[in-house]
C-alpha cells in the first residue's frame, strides 16, 4: 500500500540491479559498476539489445522472479557514486532518483516539474535533499518492488513516436512511468545529494563541466 515503504518484506534477493543496455559499455562505467557498494544478496542483470521500455519491463518481471525488494535502475552511460543505492534506500521513498545531469549542453539537472501537458526541467534545488517531482529519468533510480503491484502492466511504454494522444501527449518510457505512478497516487523524489555523471561524446561530471571526449 502506499505509505508503508518502511515495513520491509521478506525477499530473496535485497536489491535487484537492472541495466537496460546495447551489449557495448565503456571501461569507465564498468569499473564505476564494480565500485558500486552493493547490499547482501544483490543481484545484477542486464538485457542487451531491446527498446528501453521493453528492457524495463523484462527486468521488472525478472526481479519479481527474484522475489527483489528493490529494483535500482542504472543505464549503461550513468556513473552513480559508490554509496548511491544505500543513500536513495535511506530515503526511504518508493520512486526515487539520483539526480542525473543531462547529455545536452552543460549538462542541466535532469528532474522535471509538471504544468498540464508539459514538463520544464528544475534548476534551482537543495543539495542533499529529498525533493518531490514529478518526473525522473531512470538511470540512477530505486524503486520500491510492490510499486509494481499498484501500477498494472504495462509499467513503462514508449509512445514519444506514436500519435499524440488528447490525454497524455507523446512520453517516454521514463516520463510514462511517472505519470502512471501520480495517476496511482505514489510520490516521485529526487535526492540531489547522489550526484551522477552522464556519459555522452562529451563527458559531464557531478559539476555539470563538460570534459574530454569519453565515446
Amino acid at each position: 500500500m502506499p505509505g508503508s515503504w518502511e515495513i520491509p518484506p521478506q525477499p530473496n534477493c535485497s536489491v535487484f540491479i537492472g541495466t537496460p543496455n546495447t551489449g557495448l559499455v565503456t571501461y569507465a562505467w564498468a569499473v564505476q559498476l564494480e565500485s558500486l557498494h552493493k547490499l547482501p544478496r544483490s543481484v545484477i542483470f542486464g538485457w542487451k539489445g531491446a527498446p528501453f521500455d521493453v528492457a524495463r519491463n523484462n527486468l521488472v518481471r525478472e526481479a519479481r522472479k527474484a522475489r527483489a525488494q528493490y529494483l535500482f535502475f542504472l543505464d549503461s552511460d550513468v556513473h552513480p557514486p559508490p554509496n548511491a543505492i544505500a543513500d536513495l534506500m535511506a530515503c526511504r521513498m518508493p520512486i526515487i532518483s539520483g539526480l542525473v545531469l543531462a547529455k545536452r549542453g552543460s549538462g542541466y539537472p535532469a528532474i522535471w516539474r509538471r504544468s498540464g501537458l508539459s514538463y520544464s526541467p528544475i534548476s534551482q534545488f537543495p543539495q542533499s535533499a529529498v525533493i518531490n517531482v514529478d518526473a525522473i529519468p531512470m538511470g540512477c533510480c530505486l524503486i520500491d518492488m510492490r510499486v509494481f503491484d499498484i501500477i498494472p502492466e504495462p509499467w513503462f511504454k514508449w509512445e514519444i513516436d506514436l500519435p499524440e494522444e488528447k490525454d497524455t501527449g507523446k512520453l517516454s518510457e521514463d516520463f510514462y512511468f511517472c505519470r502512471r505512478a501520480q495517476q496511482y497516487g505514489l510520490t516521485i523524489a529526487c535526492f540531489t545529494g547522489v550526484r551522477c555523471s552522464h556519459e555522452t561524446m562529451m563527458a559531464v561530471d557531478p559539476t555539470g563541466e563538460s570534459k574530454k571526449q569519453v565515446l
